[in-house]
């Protein structure tokens, strides 16, 4: 399995059918602007997920990951999360962002094992059927990453 730049939208439209989060017509758009740093995992020339960041100076914000139904938890996203940081970190990133749903323990589970710590949030930031939920804010500095 590797992971490499994005190049194009082929193979990806499996991953954003029917999910939450951003959409695939909009993270193409994304794609287009100079801050968008964007990965896909592959085997066999399959994606198997997408990793995706915009990047300011030595900033980054994730802005979304995704691992195809049947090959998540296998560690694909803890796998695409730190190759596509330490290739961050190369280029001069020393923080990442990012927010996640209240609700989903499964991606804080997977950032706080990375090292990301919150960092704040935002309050009935999601619309949740009849309610909204709230954001957590996490944020990690690159150097203090932990060991896979």
């Amino acid at each position: 399995m590797k992971l490499r730049p994005l190049t194009d939208a082929g193979g990806l439209t499996g991953l954003y059918c029917g999910t939450h989060g951003p959409s695939l017509a909009f993270l193409m758009t994304l794609e287009k602007q100079a801050s968008c740093c964007a990965w896909v995992l592959e085997d066999a020339s399959r994606v198997k997920g997408a990793i995706w960041f915009t990047r300011v100076d030595g900033e980054a914000e994730l802005v979304d990951i995704r691992v195809e139904a049947s090959s998540r938890q296998q560690g694909l996203g803890a796998r695409m999360l730190r190759e596509s940081l330490a290739v961050l970190a190369t280029a001069g990133v020393t923080t990442c962002h990012l927010e996640v749903r209240e609700s989903n323990d499964i991606a804080q589970r997977l950032y706080r094992r990375l090292g990301f710590a919150e960092s704040g949030c935002r309050h009935h930031y999601y619309g949740a059927g009849d309610h909204r939920e709230h954001a957590i804010l996490m944020t990690l500095k690159l150097e203090a990453m932990s060991a896979p």
